[in-house]
C-alpha cells in the first residue's frame, strides 16, 4: 500500500514551456543583434561624411575638389569636427571644383549660444541652440572667397572678424538644372559672433 508521500512527483508541463519560451527570447535577442550589425555596417558604408583637418598654419586643407553628394568638412587644429545645427553660407555659384579664384561664396552667419569649453586638445559647445543671423563676416563685406574662409578659420579673434572654429562643404546638386541651390555650402562653426555692421 502507497501512501502520498511515496508517489513520484506528478509531472508539470511548465518546465518544457519555460525552456521554450528562453529559447525564444534567446533567438528575438540574436536576431536583433545580427540586425544591428548589419545596420550598423550599411550605414557605415554609406556615410558620405569626409573629415579633413587643417594644418593650422593657414596652408592647404589636402582637398581640392568637391565631391557631388559628400560632405568635406574643414576643421582647424582644434579638432572641432561635429557639427549638429551648422552655420550655413549659401553658394553664390555653383562650384565643382575648390578654386579659390572662383569659389566665391556669399556668408550668412549665426552665432550659437553655449560655451566652448577645453576638451583635451579640442573644443566643443552646442550648437543646437538658437542663433542669431548677421550679413557679415568681415566689416563692409559680405562675400568671401573659399580659401580666405580657411585662412579666417585658422586666423586669432580680432575686433569685428568672428573666430572661427570649424566649418565643412556640402555639395547640393539641384532639384533640377540652373537650381540655385545647386552647388558648395559652407557651414561654419563660430566662437561667438561680435557686433558687425548690418545686424
Amino acid at each position: 500500500m502507497t501512501t502520498a508521500l511515496d508517489d513520484p512527483a506528478p509531472a508539470t508541463g511548465g518546465r518544457p514551456a519555460r525552456r521554450t519560451r528562453r529559447w525564444w527570447y534567446v533567438g528575438a535577442a540574436a536576431v536583433l543583434a545580427v540586425t544591428a550589425v548589419v545596420v550598423t555596417l550599411v550605414v557605415a558604408l554609406r556615410d558620405d561624411d569626409l573629415h579633413v583637418f587643417g594644418d593650422g598654419g593657414g596652408g592647404g586643407t589636402g582637398v581640392n575638389r568637391f565631391l557631388p553628394g559628400r560632405t568635406i568638412f574643414f576643421n582647424t587644429e582644434l579638432g572641432l569636427d561635429e557639427v549638429d545645427e551648422p552655420i550655413v553660407l549659401d553658394a553664390v555659384e555653383p562650384v565643382t571644383a575648390f578654386d579659390s579664384a572662383r569659389s566665391t561664396l556669399r556668408i550668412v552667419v549665426c552665432e550659437p549660444r553655449g560655451e566652448f569649453s577645453t576638451l583635451g586638445a579640442g573644443y566643443s559647445a552646442d550648437v543646437r541652440a538658437e542663433c542669431r543671423t548677421v550679413t557679415a563676416l568681415v566689416p563692409g563685406r559680405t562675400e568671401i572667397d573659399a580659401r580666405s574662409a580657411i585662412m579666417l578659420a585658422m586666423t586669432p579673434r580680432r575686433e569685428g572678424v568672428t573666430t572661427v572654429e570649424g566649418f565643412r562643404v556640402r555639395y547640393h546638386r539641384g532639384d533640377r538644372s540652373g537650381d540655385e541651390r545647386a552647388g558648395a555650402h559652407i557651414e561654419l562653426r563660430t566662437r561667438g559672433v561680435p557686433s558687425l555692421p548690418g545686424d
